[in-house]
């Protein structure tokens, strides 16, 4: 077994004399100083022993009292390989059968050799800790899986799980096992058959990947569902690997955000109006009164010219960070605070009279934000840059408004120019 490696731990039970002068025989002649051997005079014992001690390998009889070795391979497979001791005579080509996954080997007892015996033992625990590794792989990736905050599940070509995250079952009020094997269509949407919007049917046709925007009842949200095609080593379309995004949220914030542009443009109109009709009733008016309509109508373009230049400033470039993503709920309340800031003074001439200054749209937006009471910290923060470019704009802000090297405070100032 290599003297570099420390000594094998070996459980023999002992039913029969024979067998366990044999195997000790064995390894006192061909392992001297490389075995530790244990042994275990009943089924009980067998497993006791092996609940307080890892052995490297199990060497048990068919038969161990009222047991057979089936139930003890039941018990500590997985744990310890075990080789099976069976009886019989004569010459055998298959003194080795494999019980696939039992981590068990059987051979003939009064056949077994020096040279089979140290093969046969690191042949067991070669094998045993080859499939342990398999093991830990596998619970490896599905831990990984279920740590995922999405809903995931990979689906085969009769569109039935074949996996499923813990996210996803949990979505479904269910245990991952549960649905392992349901068709997909059943289990997520009630129905008996896939849905017409179904992206995997629209995957299977073409190989491609396919998403869609789906409201779930039984998964309590909006979703937008991904499937990408999975495929075998021989490049066999095997199924497909379904992801669904929670974007509820955000179909809120898009909902709420319609609806204030919806009341923007109804007070933009309603206004719009007031002032025409205004108008028509100045012009039955004297010269007087008709100079006073040439104001009321200046008025309106500048307003409207205004609340134009104020929404595509002040209100677009936020509207645009949100569509980008937002890193943090915090972040995006003091986007949604801003907006709102920015819709109750839409009609403000400030910034347009910013642009007439010279300010670029970056600038304004800055500017806007100091004569909010924004900190630099808060702005830097709101735009997602950093403190010196904040500490930049300001100083091309002041030059610009030829503040440059005098006491006068920005935000008092800016306050001054509405």
């Amino acid at each position: 077994m290599g003297k570099d490696r420390s000594p094998v731990r070996v459980l023999l039970i002992e039913q029969c004399e024979s067998s366990r002068q044999l195997i000790n025989g064995l390894f006192l002649e061909y392992m001297p100083g490389h075995y530790e051997l244990d042994l275990a005079p009943s089924y009980s014992a067998a497993l006791s022993m092996a609940q307080r001690r890892n052995y490297d390998i199990c060497f048990a009889p068919q038969r161990i009292g009222e047991h057979d070795a089936a139930g003890l391979l039941l018990e500590i497979s997985g744990k310890i390989p075990i080789v099976i001791l069976t009886c019989g005579a004569g010459p055998r080509t298959d003194d080795i059968h494999t019980a696939p996954g039992k981590h068990a080997e059987s051979t003939v007892s009064d056949r077994i050799s020096g040279n089979f015996l140290e093969q046969h033992i690191k042949y067991a625990i070669e094998r045993n800790r080859t499939e342990s590794a398999l093991i830990k792989t596998k619970k490896k990736w599905e831990n990984i899986f279920d740590a995922v905050p999405d809903p995931l599940s990979i689906i085969n070509l009769n569109h039935r799980f074949e996996y499923v995250n813990k996210t996803m079952a949990d979505r479904l009020g269910a245990n991952p096992g549960d649905l392992v094997g349901r068709p997909c269509y059943e289990a997520v949407h009630g129905l008996s058959m896939p849905a017409d919007f179904c992206p995997l049917s629209l995957m299977l046709k073409d190989g491609r990947q396919h998403s869609a925007e789906i409201l779930e009842k039984n998964m309590d949200g909006i979703f937008l569902v991904s499937v990408s095609p999975l495929y075998d080593d021989e490049n066999n379309l095997m199924g497909g690997i379904h992801v669904a995004r929670d974007i509820t949220h955000l179909k809120e914030i898009e909902a709420a955000l319609r609806e204030s542009n919806e009341r923007l443009e109804q007070h933009v109109a309603m206004r719009t109006s007031e002032l025409v009709q205004k108008a028509e009733d100045l012009k039955e008016s004297n010269i007087a009164m008709r100079v006073l309509l040439k104001h009321w109508e200046q008025d309106r373009t500048e307003i409207q010219e205004s609340v134009t230049h104020n929404i595509r400033e002040l209100v677009f470039p936020n509207l645009d960070r949100i569509e980008q993503g937002i890193s943090s709920s915090e972040q995006l309340n003091a986007l949604i605070r801003e907006i709102r800031n920015c819709l109750e003074n839409v009609i403000s001439p400030s910034p347009r009279s910013l642009s007439g200054k010279g300010l670029s749209p970056a600038e304004i937006r800055v500017a806007e934000m100091i004569r909010a009471g924004r900190s630099t910290k808060e702005i830097a923060h709101l735009l997602s840059i950093s403190h010196g470019t904040v500490r930049t704009h300001r100083e091309r802000i002041r030059k610009k408004l030829a503040l440059t090297n005098q006491k006068t405070n920005l935000q008092t100032y800016l306050h001054s120019l509405h």
